[in-house]
Order: C-alpha cells, then sequence, then structure tokens
C-alpha cells in the first residue's frame, strides 16, 4: 500500500475535495480489491495498510475529518519508528470523547447506514477477498461451495488451520443439521480434515442432536489425534489421576 496514495486521500478529504462517504467509499473499494498481507506491528508496511483498514472501516472505527491531522502524522512515522508511531496514535484515539464518537457514528456525516450484522463487519475485515467470499457463502449458502470447502479441508500441507478451522465453524454455526452426516463422513476419509474439525469451538449456542454428535466426533478425533502424536492435550495432575486406564 502506497504511502504517498493515503497522504493523497486524507489531503483530498481534508480540503473537501473528496466528502466523507466519497473517501470511505474510494477506501473500502481499494480494501477490497486485492488480497493484503498482513504484517507485523514493527514492519513499515504495516502502518499504511492499518490506515487503509480504517479509512474503509471509517464508520465503525469513529474516523472523522478531525482526526485527519492525526493520521497524517501516523503515515509519517519514520520507518524504523513503528512501534512509537503506533503508540503515538492509540494514545491519541484513547483521549478522545467516546459519546461525541458514538454519536457521529449513527448520523449522516459517512452516508445512508447499511444494513451490515457484526458477521459481516468481521468478513469484511479479512484481508484477503478469496477468503471473504469462502466465508459468506459457507454462512449464506454452504451447498453452493460443499466440494471446494470439502477440498481444502482435505489438502495438505502447508494450509491455513485458522482459516480452515473458521469455515467448519461457520458451516456448525448455521448448518449443523443439514451438515453433520458429510463431516462424519469427512472425517471417516479424510485424515487432513481430521485437525481442523477437531479444533472448532462451538458454543454460546443451545445444544441439539446434530452438535451433540459433532461434539462426540470431536472427542474422538481428539484421541485419535494425540494417539497418533499430532495433538498435545496439557492435562492438570487431578485430569490426570481420573483419567481411564
Amino acid at each position: 500500500m502506497s504511502r504517498d496514495y493515503l497522504e493523497d486521500l486524507l489531503t483530498r478529504w481534508k480540503d473537501g475535495v473528496a466528502s466523507p462517504p466519497e473517501a470511505i467509499a474510494e477506501a473500502r473499494a481499494v480494501w477490497l480489491s486485492q488480497v493484503w498481507s498482513t504484517p507485523s506491528g514493527n514492519n513499515p508496511d504495516f502502518i499504511p495498510l492499518d490506515i487503509l483498514f480504517m479509512l474503509a472501516d471509517a464508520r465503525e472505527m469513529g474516523i472523522t475529518d478531525a482526526d485527519i491531522p492525526a493520521l497524517l502524522e501516523y503515515l509519517r512515522t519514520p520507518i524504523g519508528r513503528e512501534v512509537h508511531g503506533r503508540e503515538r496514535f492509540a494514545n491519541y484515539i484513547e483521549g478522545i470523547d467516546a459519546r461525541k464518537r458514538e454519536a457521529i457514528q449513527t448520523s449522516n456525516y459517512y452516508g445512508p447506514m447499511s444494513a451490515g450484522s457484526a458477521i459481516d463487519r468481521m468478513e469484511f475485515a479479512i484481508p484477503d477477498p478469496e477468503e471473504r467470499r469462502i466465508h459468506r457463502a459457507t454462512r449464506l449458502d454452504p451447498e453452493s461451495i460443499w466440494d471446494e470447502l470439502r477440498s481444502r479441508l482435505c489438502a495438505p500441507p502447508p494450509r491455513d488451520e485458522l482459516f480452515l478451522v473458521g469455515i467448519v465453524e461457520d458451516l456448525l454455526y448455521g448448518h449443523a443439521d443439514a451438515f453433520i452426516d458429510r463431516l462424519e463422513q469427512l472425517a471417516a476419509e479424510c485424515q487432513e480434515a481430521q485437525r481442523s474439525l477437531a479444533a472448532a469451538h462451538i458454543g454460546g449456542i443451545a445444544s441439539r442432536p446434530a452438535l451433540e454428535r459433532f461434539w462426540n466426533l470431536q472427542d474422538r478425533l481428539e484421541r485419535e489425534l494425540v494417539a497418533r502424536g499430532e495433538l498435545y492435550v496439557w492435562r492438570s495432575p487431578a485430569d490426570q489421576a481420573d483419567a481411564p486406564e
């Protein structure tokens, strides 16, 4: 992400050449346009990507034109001073009156309010458009993407295990009844999928037969993975004493 581009966008917003909705729409289009790396906080690429995401998600972040001087200062952080620049900008944000910020978030300053949910916003934060597509399809129309999900879950390393676990969780939160048979079959046929299935966390929803079956499947997979030396489960001395021989 070009620092010069962001400086130009922020300057156009500050000078009124671009209205808040126009500046935010432009930033959103850029954010959604490609795969973005996720550099560490002390990487020179972190700050421009951090600013791009804040501008793209400005309503949720509560970013306004009053923040542009601080954003420009943050953007101009010298190479090698990234951690200091992040801390300085974080201190600036913490000093803002949260009540005023919340009032602006619900106003027309950013344009019409969208009907997006918290899940939509979580998906928006994913820096890879392809992963956003898969998450959304899994949530809204998993039948249309099942063959692709199965292929990804059965793929050999290297693989993004965190992403795959999230896909399993998406599937079970919204579609456990429709997919529990296929997940049990997948576990039996595809050893590579077993770790993702065992690692999924499904909580905060009422128990039902499909979820009970999945939790039983996880218990069995955990035991098998431990026996194969592919998973270590820490147990307290008390748990070990109670464990069956």
